[in-house]
């Protein structure tokens, strides 16, 4: 390809040089860069129109699909990852930690770290989230404090005023508006297992 178009750069070279001594006085040097004026005029109308009607390059079925994987990736931003994979019972059994609840409110735990957790189901705030009161009354044996919300994957089969143990992971806080309209913060827990000790 290189080796043609050089060859009709050439011709083209040589047939306006020999157009413009036919049809003008010009002669020598004042000839040739007549010649190779009109001659890169023509050269760069012909490139300009041979690049327009050029056909793009094929590509494979393979070459497509990587194109079209790689312009999507850069088109989407990457989601958001959440600790949303169920975490095996024995890994409860093993690892799980009694919950400080100053701790949580202080976000002195780490995100995933697992806790076993008791408590009276206070409010079910949407179909897949609790709030737990987990603070007994050591005299009355009623749970009277420290509140935690807990999310789970599915609406758990429990009612206000059951008592329940949940196998949970932290999350962090989260702020809510009371029904009084004032805002609190919680702890704020992910769901995996839980029992019903005591139903209301």
């Amino acid at each position: 390809m290189d080796f043609f178009l050089v060859f009709i750069g050439a011709c083209l070279l040589y047939g306006c040089s020999w157009l413009v001594g036919k049809y003008t006085k010009l002669q020598g040097l004042n000839k040739f860069l007549v010649a190779l004026l009109v001659a890169l005029v023509i050269w760069v109308s012909f490139m300009v129109l041979y690049y327009a009607v050029s056909p793009s390059p094929t590509l494979t079925k393979e070459e497509i699909a990587e194109k079209e994987k790689k312009e999507k990736a850069e088109a989407q931003p990457l989601p958001k990852v959440e600790i949303q994979v169920k975490i095996k019972k024995s890994e409860y059994e093993k690892n799980a930690n009694e919950m400080d609840y100053r701790k949580a409110m202080f976000k002195e735990y780490k995100e995933g770290d697992l806790f076993k957790i008791t408590g009276e189901v206070t409010q079910i705030i949407y179909d897949d989230t609790i709030r737990i009161t987990t603070k007994k009354d050591e005299d009355s044996g009623i749970y009277i404090d420290n509140d935690i919300m807990v999310d789970f994957e599915e609406s758990p089969r429990a009612l206000e005023g059951d008592i329940i143990k949940v196998y949970a992971r932290y999350k962090g806080t989260l702020k809510y508006e009371t029904v009084l309209k004032a805002e609190r913060k919680v702890p704020e827990f992910r769901g995996d297992y839980y029992e019903v000790i005591k139903t209301k």
